[in-house]
């Protein structure tokens, strides 16, 4: 019998203490032998009739190394059958002592469990509602973005010298502590002259009073949002040269049935502003859907402060990592295959957001586990039901996709934690965020 304690380390750590008897050992090393002894052939005796001290001799090494494998695992399945409220989520980290022939074996398995979560009271979660309504106003601003992209542009004539709203044509080129960088120079380029982002929107003022011919400099600081994830132009700053070759004025079209038609938005301006509504509708819900989930989350963090799996959060980062560089192989930017997260500068910042989606994971987990929420066939021919309308795919198609083996387990998961989310945001504090209150643009 195996004899066992089990250490509690931290509350997502366990050091298990194991030690087996002298006779243990002796009867692990025999069959060891005896196993050996079946399967190789020792000079001047028949397979299997080798003497035990010829076998010593010959392979100590392999019969001891068998033997303290068996003894592992036998043993350390034993602890788990004994110990059913053990629930490793790591292979054990083994450190053993010295084995001895005559002596009993004795090792330490250290191995990460779920952390045991008592929640806190989930009623009353702070929850901001913001106005996402969809005015007039946000309609005649997106038909403004129409008419943008559908109007026509007429060289200036008569005037030398860049006014605000004008569309000038440049060469520019740039560079970082002196050295040039890629996509840094480009000839023949329009930008607008109007405040905004110059390498991202193509709009920037610092033209406005130049005349052509006329060079000038901008400085740029590269953002993860133009460059993506990982990029090491993130964070550092560009002196961009532009130099005015001409310039052109926009002549936007009339709002009417032609545009509305041009842009593929219908028949009519009617109908076009109804389109317009109902994706900026669409749009706002989504919005407030992941505006919600989050706050949710949050409040939950802040009332259920637990300790995470550091084996968790290092296989998610690792999957973060590997998604950013497959994402930006596809956008061709160069990224080795052997670069590991280690060696990435986001390593940290990786990390980071692997650890609260773990944290979240484990407290929607136990809020779901504590209501006793389940996810019936019903649950699952909505969702199919909701996909096959988005995508206007057969629901036939979606249904069996859904409920086949190696998908739906999936869809139970996602489908568990909406109903959690729902449940949360039924308890919450509903108050109406101050930002709000005063936004009705």
């Amino acid at each position: 019998m195996t004899k066992f304690t089990v250490e509690e380390v931290s509350p997502v750590e366990r050091c298990i203490h194991v030690e087996l008897s002298a006779d243990e050992v002796q009867a692990a090393l025999g069959r060891a032998y005896d196993a050996i002894n079946a399967h190789v052939s020792v000079p001047g005796f028949r397979r299997g009739k080798a003497p035990r001290r010829h076998l010593e001799r010959l392979y100590k090494g392999r019969a001891v190394s068998d033997a303290v494998e068996s003894l592992l695992q036998a043993s350390y399945s034993e602890v788990l059958e004994k110990t059913p409220d053990l629930v490793p989520i790591t292979m054990p980290k083994i450190v053993p002592e010295e084995f001895k022939e005559n002596a009993p074996f004795i090792y330490k398995a250290t191995v990460e469990i779920r952390p045991a979560i008592t929640l806190a009271s989930i009623d009353g979660i702070p929850l901001h509602r913001h106005d996402l309504t969809v005015t007039d106003d946000k309609i005649d601003s997106t038909i403004e973005q129409i008419r943008i992209a559908h109007s026509e542009e007429i060289p200036v004539e008569g005037r030398d010298t860049a006014e605000k709203g004008d569309i000038a044509t440049v060469d520019f080129t740039g560079s970082i502590d002196g050295q040039p960088f890629a996509g840094g120079e480009e000839k023949d380029a329009q930008v607008e002259l109007v405040e905004g982002d110059f390498m991202r929107d193509g709009k920037t003022e610092a033209l406005i009073g130049a005349k052509i011919g006329e060079t000038r400099s901008l400085s740029y600081t590269f953002t993860k949002e133009l460059v993506g994830e990982g990029n090491a132009l993130i964070g550092k700053t560009a002196v961009v040269q532009l130099t005015l070759k001409a310039l052109a004025t926009r002549k936007l079209p009339e709002i009417n049935d032609d545009l509305a038609k041009a842009a593929k938005l219908g028949e009519t301006v009617d109908e076009m502003r109804g389109k317009i509504r109902e994706d900026m509708e669409h749009q706002a819900m989504h919005a407030a859907e992941r505006h919600t989930r989050e706050q949710l989350l949050a409040g939950l963090r802040e009332r259920n402060p637990i300790q995470v799996p550091r084996s968790m959060v290092e296989n998610l980062a690792v999957r973060k990592f590997e998604d950013i560089k497959r994402n930006l192989a596809s956008q061709g930017v160069p990224v080795s295959d052997k670069m590991t997260l280690n060696q990435s500068p986001m390593a940290a910042q990786l990390r980071a957001a692997a650890e609260q989606d773990v944290r979240n994971a484990l407290l929607l987990d136990a809020v779901a586990d504590q209501e006793k929420i389940e996810v019936t066939d019903a649950d699952l021919e909505a969702k199919a039901a909701h996909i096959a309308e988005d995508t206007k795919l057969p629901i036939d198609q979606v249904r069996s996709y859904v409920m086949s083996p190696q998908m739906r387990p999936n869809f139970v998961g996602q489908i568990r934690e909406e109903k959690t989310i729902a449940l949360l945001e039924s308890k919450a504090a509903h108050t109406e965020a101050p930002e709000a209150a005063h936004d009705h643009s």
